[in-house]
């Protein structure tokens, strides 16, 4: 049975879930042709990407020629269906303009896909209800077969209801990653919402996160974007430093809140904190590995994008790390608090400083934490456990054709 994977770009490294999920499927014996619509600009590469980099299909790089005769080919192979796909572009207008332009958008590139690709997929399915999705839906509808879908977080948090009910609209199935957000798919109007959607957490695998002796320095990992939260992270160094506890802070990710962190940073006079700025993953491991603890103070954000359960936090977690992060999202679903790390108010700087202190003050409740941590990843979060659910429908999507 062959898949197609639908996703926005590949790889990426604040996606190093859906690599794990990819690999983990492979190993099962599920047959992948990934289908990115976008390089990653600039980004470093995670070595375990490189063997699947050769069979990709990139959309962005195929000539406007191309796509050009490719539209034109479906249109007079497929007349039915491409008039049916204009009048649903038609009716998105008043909705939105710019969500009518992304599923046009969707729809070219599935039109690319198709005139590209020398096989015929079996199944479809998209990483986030978004672009991808909407490419998948008219891929699945050019072949005939089935598709679905993985929801995760701003696709969920930040789109209206009519947009994510149009998005998901045909898909076989919703997998979801918290629930958290399982609760608002739910919710969506429209028949057996309940009956398509399926909790699928994303999974690491643990024996390949080795922690080391604490070196005694914090670390938080993420794009620097408002609802990560780490303004409140530099006021509780701030805190901190009022006590004269002025522990070395690392703060890796790059974003469009930098240049405010920087201000701040300054302004606060934290000479103890780093913008690291985008590592690679190995690097990044490392650092995790050798530090004390994961802060993760995340919040919602003015338009209500928040993370469902940080992919990050997993993996501080497998390298028996204490996390300290906030109860927003999905997160509470993954700590317990006291137990393997601390869960905190978002925007709370002063409960936030309170708690590095007492991991900082007591290396004994850290490890004992980190250890515990490590054994609920072991327990519950084994990447060859959480993609079961996919692999047991695309398995019997195979049976069943």
């Amino acid at each position: 049975m062959r898949i197609f994977y639908i996703l926005d770009k590949f790889p990426s490294l604040s996606e190093n879930f859906i690599l794990r999920e990819i690999l983990a499927l492979k190993k099962l014996g599920i047959n992948i042709r990934i289908c990115a619509l976008k390089k990653p600009a600039g980004e470093a590469v995670n070595p375990d990407a490189l063997p699947l980099l050769k069979d990709v299909i990139y959309v962005n790089d195929l000539p406007f020629k191309q796509k050009f005769f490719a539209v034109m080919g479906n249109i007079i192979s497929h007349p039915a269906y491409c008039v049916s796909l204009g009048l649903s572009l038609f009716r998105d207008m008043p909705l939105s303009f710019r969500f009518m332009c992304q599923r046009l958008r969707g729809a070219i590139h599935a039109m690319a896909i198709a005139d590209f690709a020398d096989e015929k997929p079996d199944h479809v399915h998209a990483h986030f209800a978004y672009v991808p999705a909407d490419a998948a839906r008219f891929l699945a509808g050019l072949y005939g077969c089935k598709w679905s879908v993985s929801a995760h977080a701003w696709d969920i948090f930040t789109q209206s209801k009519e947009i994510l009910v149009r998005r998901t609209h045909g898909a076989d199935k919703i997998f979801v990653c918290s629930k958290h957000g399982e609760k608002l798919l739910e919710d969506l109007p429209g028949q057996h919402q309940q009956d398509r959607i399926v909790l699928m957490y994303h999974g690491v695998n643990a024996v390949e996160f080795e922690g080391k002796d604490q070196s005694g320095h914090i670390i938080a990992v993420g794009r620097l974007e408002e609802k990560k939260g780490f303004e409140i992270l530099l006021q509780a160094c701030k805190i901190l430093s009022g006590q004269n506890i002025r522990p070395r802070c690392i703060i890796v990710g790059e974003g469009p809140q930098r240049e405010m962190l920087e201000t701040e940073i300054r302004k606060l006079g934290l000479k103890n904190v780093e913008l690291m700025g985008s590592l690679d993953f190995d690097k990044v491991k490392m650092l995790m590995a050798e530090s004390s603890m994961l802060v993760h103070p995340g919040r919602i954000a003015q338009n209500g994008d928040c993370d469902g359960i940080p992919n990050v936090i997993l993996e501080a977690m497998a390298l028996s790390k204490p996390v300290i992060a906030t109860s927003v999202g999905g997160i509470a679903e993954l700590i317990e608090d006291g137990v393997n790390g601390f869960l905190i108010k978002p925007d709370d700087p002063e409960q936030l400083a309170d708690s590095i202190k007492t991991l900082l003050n007591d290396k004994a409740l850290g490890e004992r934490m980190g250890k515990a941590a490590k054994e609920h990843i072991k327990g519950h979060f084994e990447i060859t456990e959480t993609v079961q659910p996919l692999y047991k429908y695309l398995s019997a999507s195979k049976e069943s054709r």
